[in-house]
């Protein structure tokens, strides 16, 4: 399949920037099936305070509805610390975790809390980038 994202970041200030998302424009191919994603757009604002970064946005998807999100990012030289909520008519999560930078080489750690926990668990994510 072939699918397509398009969004725009506009600064207002120097600490202020809004930007907007569509996302899932195009089809998936599975099992020999076309099928149609569900469309999905966005409006956020990011405003930063000294070395912090605070989130915030809507998102609609056709299929669930809306969605709202909160997040907090730290910009330091090092090590950096981020947590979001994440709410709908059918999700709560929640989400912290970590990175770490050094040189050329990035580390980042998230958990995700959600609703389903007790049942599917709750999901780590690790990965480990190094930049050319």
């Amino acid at each position: 399949g072939i699918t397509l994202d398009a969004g725009a970041i506009i600064p207002l200030r120097s600490s202020i920037k809004l930007g907007a998302v569509i996302r899932n424009l195009g089809y998936e191919n599975t099992n020999n099936l076309r099928a149609k994603l569900p469309v999905e757009g966005g409006i956020g604002a990011a405003f930063n305070i000294l070395q912090i970064s605070i989130l915030t946005d809507v998102l609609y998807n056709i299929t669930t509805g809306k969605e709202f999100r909160a997040g907090i990012i730290t910009h330091w030289k090092w090590f950096n610390l981020n947590a979001g909520t994440s709410f709908s008519e059918n999700r709560n999560a929640k989400t912290v975790g970590f990175s770490f930078n050094y040189r050329r080489w990035k580390i980042n750690y998230g958990i995700y809390f959600h609703g389903n926990s007790t049942v599917l668990g709750t999901p780590q994510f690790l990965d480990v980038r190094r930049y050319l």
